[in-house]
C-alpha cells in the first residue's frame, strides 16, 4: 500500500486518504529536525517503511520492466499517475525509488527505515498519528551496510533499465555510487533497533550479499 501522498482511484476498496505527511529524524540517525514523508510502501501489516524491505520489490519491479517492457508497458493498475504518457509499472516504481533516494544521507549511507517509535494501534493509515522518524542506528555511522548495498543495487538497476528521465532526474547512478563508496569505508555495520523502538527490526548479522548486489547489477 502506498504511503503519504495524495489519494487516487486505486482498486476499488483498497484506496485511503493522504496519510503520514509529516516526518522527523529521530535521535537515532545522527541528525535532528523534519524529515520528508512522501512516497514510499507500507510494510506489511503496519505503517512503516523499510529499505531492506522495499529495495527488493523495487529491484524486482525494475528486472520485470527490463525484462519485460513490452507485456508490463500497458498494464493498468489505476494510480493518480495514470494517462501521464508513464507507464503505470514504472510510475509505482518511482513512487518507492523517490522515498529510497531520500533515505540516502549526504554521506552517501542510507538509513535503515522510516517509522514511529512503535506501531500504531488497529487504525487506518490516515487516522494513525505517530510521527514517522528517520530512524538509525544509534552510534556512528548511524546508516547501515545492508540498507545502502540494497539502496546501491536498485539505483545501479533502475540507471539500465529506466528512461533518461526517471535516471537523470535526481540522478540516480551517481546517487548509487555515493552508496557504493559508503559501503567501501562501512562493510559490515548492522542494525538492531535503537533503544525506544520497538517497530520490525528487519536486521542481518552479515551483509555481504547486500555489497555484492550492487556489484552484479
Amino acid at each position: 500500500m502506498r504511503h503519504g501522498g495524495r489519494p487516487g482511484p486505486g482498486i476499488p476498496g483498497y484506496k485511503h486518504d493522504a496519510c503520514h505527511l509529516e516526518g522527523a529524524y529521530h535521535a537515532s540517525s545522527g541528525k535532528t529536525g523534519p524529515h520528508s514523508s512522501k512516497g514510499g510502501w507500507h510494510d506489511a501489516g503496519d505503517y512503516g517503511r523499510y529499505v531492506v524491505n522495499s529495495g527488493i520489490t523495487t529491484g524486482t519491479l525494475l528486472w520485470t520492466w527490463r525484462c519485460s517492457a513490452h507485456e508490463s508497458k500497458n498494464v493498468k493498475l489505476n494510480l493518480p499517475e495514470s494517462g501521464n504518457g508513464t507507464p503505470d509499472i514504472l510510475n509505482e516504481i518511482r513512487w518507492n525509488l523517490d522515498w529510497m533516494l531520500a533515505m540516502q544521507d549526504d554521506d552517501g549511507g542510507v538509513w535503515h527505515k522510516q517509522t514511529s517509535e512503535q506501531f500504531c494501534e488497529f487504525v487506518m493509515p490516515e487516522k494513525d498519528q505517530l510521527v514517522s522518524y528517520v530512524i538509525g542506528t544509534g552510534a556512528e555511522p548511524f546508516k547501515s551496510s545492508c540498507a545502502t548495498g540494497d539502496f546501491a543495487a536498485v539505483m545501479a538497476i533502475a540507471g539500465v533499465s529506466t528512461s533518461p528521465s526517471m535516471r537523470n532526474s535526481p540522478p540516480v547512478p551517481a546517487r548509487g555510487g555515493k552508496g557504493v563508496d559508503w559501503l567501501g569505508q562501512h562493510p559490515n555495520v548492522t542494525f538492531r533497533n535503537p533503544a525506544g523502538v520497538g517497530t520490525g527490526g528487519y536486521g542481518d548479522g552479515n551483509c555481504g550479499d547486500e555489497r555484492l548486489w550492487p556489484q552484479r547489477s
